[in-house]
């Protein structure tokens, strides 16, 4: 005998899957290995993108509330 178990569940809303900005992406790896503030999280992502991105107070501190205020 064999059971089929359905893992989809009609009544669940279907959510789109936006794509993590870029600024917000490079924060959060800048912060994979340990607590930074802020300066020090704008100068790991630019040592990390190997100075590709830098990012400004107003695009870091953008970026982080809207992380916070991700569902």
């Amino acid at each position: 005998m064999i059971f089929v178990i359905s893992i989809i569940d009609d009544s669940m809303p279907k959510r789109k899957l936006d794509p993590l900005p870029a600024a917000a992406f490079q924060i959060l790896l800048a912060l994979a290995d340990s607590d930074l503030h802020g300066y020090a999280i704008m100068r790991q992502v630019e040592q990390q993108s190997a100075g590709c991105i830098r990012l400004g107070p107003g695009t870091l501190y953008s970026s982080i509330q809207a992380l916070l205020e991700k569902d």
